[in-house]
């Protein structure tokens, strides 16, 4: 650093503060923070998604549904017809507009077939569209995934009234960020309970759950001290192994085109940008192909 940039109105005791606040809200604020978005404590994320992301946060408000996030995918089935949704129907293949289910059926269709799954999944169904000769849009996915574990336990109170993201600025320990849920919505508990989430970022695939928990349970105690998590009782983990796609540099947030082949589109997070409303346009974008390409409405 030159003299000029460390001499800060002749002064550099100036510099040498603002150097170490400027240092303590990456460390403590920013670092766990956006680590617990991407689910990349080195924040190697491309900055143009971090520029959306922080974007959105600035300008809109964070919420969770009084119903559970799969209210969002229930609303979006309530505008369909009765017959049109199929459960339980695992995919095994898809190929020239047929697309055969676990049990054998086979669904065949003209209209075309969109295949809005995760990244892993999709490779498997669709492997040509992610092979040796394809762009380096495409090849940017063959990137390592990243992985996360969320911890729940069941408590009778919080020790704070605040509906606010708790996170970890000591660099130390395994917990990222955790957040009493019924805070925020008080739906999510019975009457008289406190939901409190704790999450991790990576696999942890050389621990058991019951020493995640243990591990957890300890740290945290640390935070709050044994009087407020002594009473607190693990209800579930969940270890999500392909939490989103890598997203390290180049990526690009705009989306790529749903069209893979005749008939045949894309969409998902992996597709454009991981956030749920990266999904969604992902999700619309081809949707409007289809429609387009079929001539059901005007270009």
């Amino acid at each position: 650093m030159d003299s000029c940039e460390i001499e800060i109105y002749g002064c550099p005791g100036v510099a040498r503060r603002l150097w170490g606040e400027y240092y303590s809200i990456i460390e403590k604020f920013l670092r766990p923070f956006f680590a617990g978005i991407f689910f990349d404590p080195n924040l190697s994320t491309s900055s143009r998604l971090f520029k959306l992301v922080f974007k959105s946060l600035a300008l809109g408000e964070n919420a969770l549904p009084a119903g559970g996030i799969g209210s969002i995918a229930e609303q979006l089935v309530a505008r369909l017809p009765d017959t049109s949704l199929r459960t339980n129907s695992p995919v095994t293949s898809i190929s020239d507009g047929s697309v055969t289910l676990a049990s054998g059926e086979a669904i065949t269709t003209d209209s075309g077939i969109i295949v809005a799954v995760e990244q892993p999944q999709a490779k498997k169904l669709i492997p040509k569209v992610f092979g040796s000769n394809v762009d380096a849009d495409v090849e940017n996915l063959k990137k390592p995934t990243r992985s996360t574990v969320c911890l729940y336990f069941s408590a009778d109170q919080a020790p704070i009234a605040e509906p606010i993201l708790i996170l970890n600025g000591s660099g130390k320990g395994i917990v990222n960020n955790m957040f009493f849920v019924t805070n925020v919505a008080p739906s999510y508990a019975p009457k008289g309970k406190v939901l409190v989430s704790v999450s991790l970022i990576g696999a942890y695939q050389d621990r058991s759950d019951e020493d995640l928990t243990a591990e957890v349970l300890q740290e945290l105690t640390g935070w709050f001290g044994s009087g407020v998590t002594g009473s607190w009782r693990h209800l579930r983990t969940y270890r999500i192994e392909f939490a989103q796609p890598d997203q390290t540099p180049p990526t690009n947030p705009i989306g790529r085109d749903p069209r893979v082949d005749e008939g045949l589109y894309v969409c998902g997070d992996h597709w454009s940008w991981a956030t749920f409303d990266g999904a969604l346009v992902s999700g619309l974008k081809a949707a409007e192909a289809l429609v387009r390409d079929r001539g059901l409405i005007r270009r």
